[in-house]
């Protein structure tokens, strides 16, 4: 019974495979993302189109990879429902990627500078329908002061903007890594 045991359990170990190979995204050397057979993945290609589906395999000169988008659509009955289109897989090499998307961020609408410009405007706004309900001229005085001081909290939030960047361009700073980790 011991030697059974020890065969099926020989046999089992000889269908798993503990390691495969994937990709990494890294940033000046520590790792952000990785992406194995079976990931869903979203990147931009060098002709500046977004993809997103599944890697099938990873290989050292390219992966492949299996398209999908999902659409929005009405049903017989009048309601939104979903529908999800796979496309014949092809395979990608690493050099064609450009940028990946970023991750979840906290705070983002305060660094692209969205929160800012809101509160920029917002205050003009107030400054105009303040200066009209009370008859006052609104580009004198403390009024042109106050929107002054609006546009310049706008002007802010609008640098953030043009400095924000809401995805991981491959380049200098991100690389993208074949990692090998089969044996075959």
């Amino acid at each position: 019974m011991k030697i059974f045991l020890i065969l099926v359990s020989l046999l089992l170990v000889k269908q798993q495979y503990a390691q495969q190979d994937f990709l990494s995204l890294k940033k000046r050397g520590k790792n952000v993302q990785y992406f194995t057979k079976g990931s869903f993945i979203t990147f931009q290609l060098n002709n500046q189109q977004w993809l997103s589906g599944y890697i099938k395999d990873v290989r050292n000169d390219s992966f492949s990879f299996q398209e999908i988008k999902v659409r929005q659509y009405m049903n017989q009955w009048g309601t939104a429902s979903l529908d999800t289109m796979y496309y014949a897989s092809f395979k990608i090499s690493p050099k064609n990627i450009t940028a990946f998307p970023k991750t979840k961020e906290g705070f983002s609408f305060i660094k692209n500078g969205a929160l800012f410009k809101m509160g920029g405007a917002g205050y003009a706004l107030v400054n105009i329908i303040n200066g009209i309900t009370r008859k006052e001229e609104i580009f004198t005085g403390q009024n042109l002061t106050n929107l002054g001081i609006a546009a310049a909290i706008y002007m802010f939030g609008q640098v953030l903007s043009w400095n924000y960047d809401d995805k991981y361009t491959v380049g200098k700073k991100y690389q993208l890594i074949y990692v090998k980790m089969s044996a075959y």
